[in-house]
């Protein structure tokens, strides 16, 4: 057992051997150790003011991940559009949920973050330059369960939803792997991942999600589809504790090409 020092000051018991592999012989090195440098380092970027807005347990949180590079320049306002009508959706309800948008190019931009859904307004962001999708996805992954450990404790639910046209091409602190440790020890902790790529993808899993969690689609005239298979992602997420495994139903016409390493 270690103990590490949360931003308030708040000790968190982790067991080693639930987070850590092995290097070398018998020495263990801790999957989070670098992880955890930098949500101290970087936690302070996005105490932002929805930070005392935080809601009672028990809560559910949404983080949503936008690629808005180059490429998908012209695509902003119609993304942004079902992302409001998803949101619309979800503040009729009775749920207490947090929201977080972050939009990543060659830096990333957090819109909001651990936001109450009813106080979610404005969404507008514009497309430009590369894709640093690792260091995006690390960074404020690591940040949001820092805080929802420090805050009110683990949500009851949390369900990270990331959307690009393409892969990384521009990080330049974090690799795959880095981010694939985060992303499995947040899915011990009881996250759900959904990905959504234009790209096809040629791994096992990709950043710790596995394959039946991502969903591929043609090009950005598949966006309504997209949506379609966010919100039964979430649906189901929220009524049953996992995602259906018929979410991403809507994109099936498209022809997906997911296959293992080395094929």
């Amino acid at each position: 057992i270690i103990r590490r020092k949360t931003l308030r000051g708040i000790s968190m018991h982790i067991k080693l051997e639930d987070i850590s592999t092995k290097k070398s012989g018998s020495t263990e090195i801790s999957m989070l150790s670098n992880f955890n440098e930098v949500v101290e380092r970087k936690s302070h970027e996005l105490m932002i003011s929805h930070k005392d807005n935080l809601l009672a347990i028990p809560y559910i949180e949404f983080a949503f991940f936008f690629d808005k590079s180059g490429s998908v320049s012209g695509t902003e306002t119609t993304m942004c559009d079902y992302l409001r009508k998803l949101i619309n959706k979800y503040k009729q309800s009775e749920l207490n949920i947090l929201f977080t948008f972050v939009t990543f190019s060659d830096t990333d931009e957090v819109l909001y973050y651990r936001c109450p859904l009813n106080q979610v307004d404005k969404l507008y962001y514009v497309a430009d330059n590369w894709t640093s999708l690792y260091d995006s996805l690390f960074k404020n992954i690591s940040t949001l369960v820092s805080h929802q450990i420090d805050a009110n404790g683990i949500a009851s639910k949390t369900i990270v939803t990331i959307m690009t046209d393409g892969m990384d091409n521009r990080s330049r602190l974090h690799s795959e792997h880095d981010v694939q440790k985060v992303v499995q020890y947040t899915k011990s902790l009881g996250w759900e991942y959904i990905f959504l790529s234009k790209d096809d993808l040629k791994c096992d899993s990709f950043i710790g999600i596995d394959l039946d969690h991502i969903g591929i689609y043609n090009d950005f005239q598949s966006i309504e589809k997209c949506f379609c298979a966010i919100d039964k992602a979430i649906e189901s997420y929220i009524s049953s504790g996992i995602v259906d495994k018929n979410w991403k139903h809507s994109l099936n016409s498209n022809v997906l090409r997911l296959t293992k390493k080395g094929d």
